[in-house]
C-alpha cells in the first residue's frame, strides 16, 4: 500500500522538461505526453479545448471538468460521434434506500446532469490469448460497496480485448434494468473508444472488414455491444490507466479479482 502511494506520488511530481497536454474537446479526449499527439486531436477540430501543464494529476483535473466524447446508438447498425460539455464529481456518494431500479438509478446520477449515470468499465486478461492457459475477467464499478458493481469470468475467448467490451456490453445491460438511458463509461480502452467512436461505421459499411480487408475479429464482441447500448446514449470517456483515478482503480480491482473464478459455459 505504502509503496503503491510512493508510485502514485512519483508520478504526479513534474519532471524537469516534461510536460502534459489535456484535451478536453477533440477527436479523442485524454492527457498526452507530447505536442505531436495532441496536436493530431485538436488541428483542424471545431472549437478544440486543449491546454499544457507541467503534472499529469492537473492534466486530467482539465480533462474530467468538463467534456467528455459522446455516441449516440439508436440501433444496432449505426453510431455516429460528437462531443459536448458537461461536469462530473467523481467523488460524490449517494446512500442506497433500497435495490429497487429507482433507487438506484437516482443513486447513481450526479447533480450536475439529472439523466447521466456515470460508470467506469474495466477488463483482465492474464496471459492474453494463449489457448488453455489464458484467464479473462470484466470488472464494472458504480461506486463504494454498490450493489450493481460487476465482477465476473468472461466466457468464450480469453483475451484483453474481448474483456474491455463484455464489461462495456455488462454496463449497458445494467443501464437498461434502471430504466435510464443517458450514461457516461470511463475505460482505460482506446481500442474500445476508437472502436465505437471512429472505425465502427467503417466496419459495418464493408460487411465487417478491415481497411485492408481482413475480417474484423471481434465482430460478434462488438455486435453484442451494439445489441446493448442500442436506444442509449453513451458519452466514451478515456482514462490512461494505473494512474490512480479511483474509478479506474476500482474496475481493474474488479476484473482482476474475477480471473479466479471458474470459466463459465458459452
Amino acid at each position: 500500500m505504502i509503496l503503491s502511494r510512493l508510485v502514485t506520488l512519483l508520478r504526479q511530481m513534474p519532471k524537469k522538461g516534461q510536460f502534459y497536454y489535456a484535451v478536453r474537446n477533440g477527436r479523442t479526449i485524454g492527457v498526452f505526453g507530447t505536442w505531436p499527439e495532441c496536436e493530431a486531436q485538436v488541428k483542424g477540430y471545431p472549437r478544440p479545448i486543449f491546454k499544457k501543464f507541467s503534472t499529469e494529476q492537473e492534466a486530467w483535473s482539465f480533462v474530467h471538468r468538463d467534456a467528455n466524447s459522446e455516441v449516440r446508438l439508436s440501433n444496432g447498425t449505426s453510431g455516429t460521434s460528437c462531443h459536448s460539455v458537461g461536469t462530473l464529481d467523481v467523488s460524490r456518494k449517494r446512500k442506497l434506500e433500497d435495490n429497487t431500479p429507482e433507487s438506484l438509478a437516482k443513486a447513481f446520477r450526479t447533480d450536475d446532469d439529472e439523466d447521466m449515470l456515470h460508470v467506469y468499465t474495466d477488463g483482465a486478461c492474464s496471459n492474453n490469448g494463449t489457448s488453455g492457459i489464458a484467464r479473462a475477467g470484466i470488472g464494472v464499478y458504480w461506486g463504494p460497496n454498490n450493489p450493481m458493481n460487476v465482477s465476473e469470468r468472461l466466457p468464450g475467448r480469453q483475451t484483453n480485448n474481448r474483456a474491455e467490451i463484455h464489461a462495456a456490453v455488462r454496463a449497458c445491460e445494467q443501464v437498461h434494468s434502471l430504466g435510464c438511458k443517458n450514461v457516461t463509461i470511463y475505460t482505460d480502452s482506446a481500442f474500445l473508444i476508437n472502436s465505437m467512436t471512429k472505425w465502427m461505421d467503417g466496419w459495418i459499411k464493408r460487411n465487417w472488414r478491415l481497411s485492408d480487408g481482413q475480417a474484423v475479429k471481434n465482430k460478434e464482441d462488438f455486435q453484442d455491444l451494439l445489441k446493448a447500448a442500442e436506444g442509449l446514449r453513451i458519452k466514451w470517456v478515456h482514462v490512461r490507466g494505473h494512474c490512480g483515478i479511483d474509478g479506474n482503480v476500482e474496475a481493474d480491482r474488479l476484473a482482476v479479482a474475477a480471473l479466479n473464478q471458474p470459466l463459465p459455459p458459452g
